[in-house]
């Protein structure tokens, strides 16, 4: 039987501002990013000798 190995990198830097509290019955605002600070996710995903 061929053994199988599975390995996951998740990271993941995303820069929060400041959001004042909301009220409970408002929806929540999404979250804005400034240019300078783009949102980074790597993922790298690899099951047994191939990666996907």
């Amino acid at each position: 039987m061929q053994k199988e190995i599975l390995m996951i990198t998740i990271t993941i830097q995303i820069p929060v501002p400041p959001m004042p509290p909301a009220p409970a019955g408002a929806e929540q605002p999404e979250p804005v990013f400034a240019k300078e600070q783009p949102p980074v996710c790597r993922c790298h995903v690899r099951y047994g000798n191939r990666a996907a």
